[in-house]
């Protein structure tokens, strides 16, 4: 289980909360075994617990039922439940990672993910801004994202948006495709996709995950979970909307040696030789390849990298040193900016 802060009336969030905010509360702040989880306890006046202190079990928000006949999700109000967010690596299969998280007021920076990113929306609406506009995707609804596509995240709802997501492996998506399309090259032309039968069947494969105790019967629901997302909303062929895929010239020559060298220091005149490009045509031109400058691709180069060395079960502090950031503070800046979470959330 990721680290988690348990609050003064029972709410769970996986992710570190600041010190005065658990004050706030009535909380004292004391560390307990295993010592990556932080317990809140309610104090009276005078500093004694005013209950004796019990972990919370797992809400039953985690599975809510159903609002009606044919609705598979559920639209009740979501409540003050504070935010949250978990990320895993999947029990069966090391390609496919997920995410369950709940925000209201924070919002991602432009990023992308080396991965196809498929989820549903359970309640609220979350809205992206991508290269084509701001896309809102509403309770009920399919949120899919290509492999590279930059976007961002954020709530288009006053109530936020909880959601659940399956980051699959470009490896498992082109062998499935190839299999079941006849080519392994795919994309996906909407965002936002309303398949009600699909979004069900997702968000139950993506909840059987949580708790998987055998891994073939999880590896199966993955696979059989992918292989309709494919049937059912992929095209063939390669399209340049829909990643970098297809980027040649100076760009991508730059472009390789920032995968080259993503733990080194790096210049724009060093990118500017091996592309053979002056620097400002150079930004310019790999901005419109890949949607970000070279600084804010390198970032998101290493994010992604150290997300990985995390859920591998390394710890926060080694993974900033062999990731190239600059310390163990601005790795969790970076992790909660691009992923939701911090470092001790993603160690799943």
């Amino acid at each position: 289980m990721p680290p988690a802060v348990y609050g003064a009336r029972g709410d769970v969030e996986p992710v570190a909360a600041p010190a005065a905010r658990l004050r706030a509360l009535g909380a004292e702040v004391r560390v307990r075994a295993p010592p990556d989880e932080v317990f809140a306890e309610p104090l009276d006046r005078t500093g004694v617990p005013v209950a004796p202190f019990e972990r919370p079990r797992r809400s039953p928000e985690a599975a809510p039922a159903a609002s009606g006949p044919g609705r598979p999700w559920d639209h009740a109000p979501m409540g003050a439940t504070g935010e949250h967010a978990r990320l895993w690596v999947a029990d069966g299969s090391p390609q496919v990672e997920l995410l369950s998280a709940r925000f209201q007021r924070f919002a991602f920076d432009r990023h992308s993910h080396e991965q196809l990113s498929v989820g549903v929306i359970e309640q609220g609406a979350e809205g992206l801004h991508m290269a084509g506009g701001k896309v809102v995707v509403p309770a009920g609804q399919l949120v899919i994202i290509n492999p590279g596509q930059v976007h961002t995240g954020f709530a288009a709802e006053e109530a936020g948006w909880r959601y659940r997501m399956f980051y699959f492996d470009t490896a498992m998506v082109g062998e499935l495709a190839r299999e079941h399309l006849g080519a392994r090259d795919v994309w996906f032309t909407e965002t936002a996709v309303q398949d009600p039968g699909l979004f069900a069947r997702l968000r139950s494969v993506h909840r059987e995950q949580e708790g998987a105790a055998d891994p073939l019967t999880a590896e199966s629901l993955l696979l059989g979970a992918l292989e309709a997302v494919l049937r059912r909303h992929a095209r063939t062929g390669r399209a340049a909307a829909a990643g970098p895929g297809g980027a040649r010239g100076g760009p991508d020559l730059a472009r390789r040696v920032l995968h080259d060298r993503w733990t080194e220091p790096v210049t724009v005149a060093e990118l500017s030789a091996a592309a053979d490009m002056p620097r400002a045509s150079l930004i310019a031109a790999f901005r419109r390849a890949y949607g970000l400058p070279p600084h804010a691709y390198l970032l998101r180069l290493r994010a992604n990298r150290a997300r990985r060395l995390l859920l591998e079960g390394r710890r926060p502090a080694e993974v900033a040193a062999a990731a190239g950031f600059a310390d163990q503070a601005h790795l969790t800046r970076v992790c909660k900016r691009y992923f939701g979470v911090t470092p001790g959330a993603i160690r799943a």
